[in-house]
């Protein structure tokens, strides 16, 4: 009936458009048919929830965020960070403050995330609070998540913690640094050792060689450089056709010495 279906599920973000070429033939003697070309375009929707990135959704309810007592309004606590996978204005983000221990003390960031003090800090307030943010995407219908901070509230102050935050990495990272200076001294002493290795074997081979100079000739007959005409007679009379020549055995080094005349 010349429908076309859909047989995997289609993400905008993914495939945003795709051509298809459909033949199409009658059932005469001889058949005819012809070739169309459809564009599918793929539309757009609401299809994923924000994710939070910060803070990690897995951490640990131990792990709360501290501000110091003698913080004024307005001061930065803290700030999440989420994102969306749509695109286009599905994937703007808003930030609201769902529920809260004390909700006069803390404002959320709109469009930021950023969690900051209403209101001066009095000695009344409780040292620990409980916020639950609720991150909602610009989508129809709109797709949200929401997160959990917790914040504790000391008599330490505010320069004093923010040190601490800034330079002090967490145990988790203090591991992974440790893991990979080990591997990296390993990986160097085992370098070090092959190459000594390697360099004695090359010492100890030219060693050997240096003993034998004829150990490499490629001839069976171990034959010594050739030998020119010996002045034989100290004088100053030098016989012209008197030479000597060399034979060499193969089991000995010893040279024994013919003499003849031209």
């Amino acid at each position: 009936n010349g429908s076309i279906y859909v047989l995997v599920p289609l993400d905008y973000e993914d495939t945003r458009e795709f051509k298809m070429t459909v033949h199409i033939f009658d059932g005469g003697l001889p058949a005819l048919s012809t070739n169309i070309t459809i564009n599918v375009f793929v539309t757009d929707q609401n299809d994923n929830a924000p994710s939070i990135l910060h803070p990690r959704p897995n951490a640990r309810p131990a792990q709360a965020d501290k501000i110091s007592r003698t913080v004024r309004a307005s001061s930065l606590v803290t700030k999440i960070v989420a994102w969306d996978a749509d695109a286009g204005h599905n994937a703007w983000i808003s930030y609201f403050l769902l529920q809260a221990t004390d909700s006069s003390l803390f404002t959320v960031g709109l469009h930021s995330g950023e969690i900051r003090t209403a209101r001066d800090i009095v000695e009344s307030d409780s040292v620990r609070h409980i916020l639950v943010i609720l991150i909602k995407d610009n989508g129809e219908p709109a797709l949200s998540s929401t997160t959990t901070l917790t914040i504790s509230v000391t008599d330490t102050p505010a320069e004093a913690l923010s040190d601490v935050a800034d330079g002090s990495p967490t145990s988790e990272q203090e591991t992974t640094l440790t893991f990979y200076l080990i591997i990296s001294v390993i990986l160097v002493s085992v370098a070090f050792f092959i190459t000594v290795v390697v360099v004695g074997f090359v010492k100890l081979y030219k060693w050997q060689q240096s003993k034998d100079p004829y150990k490499n000739s490629s001839s069976p007959y171990r034959t010594p450089p050739s030998l020119n005409y010996v002045d034989a007679i100290r004088g100053e009379f030098s016989p012209p056709n008197f030479c000597h020549q060399v034979y060499l055995t193969t089991d000995s080094r010893k040279s024994d010495f013919l003499y003849k005349k031209a």
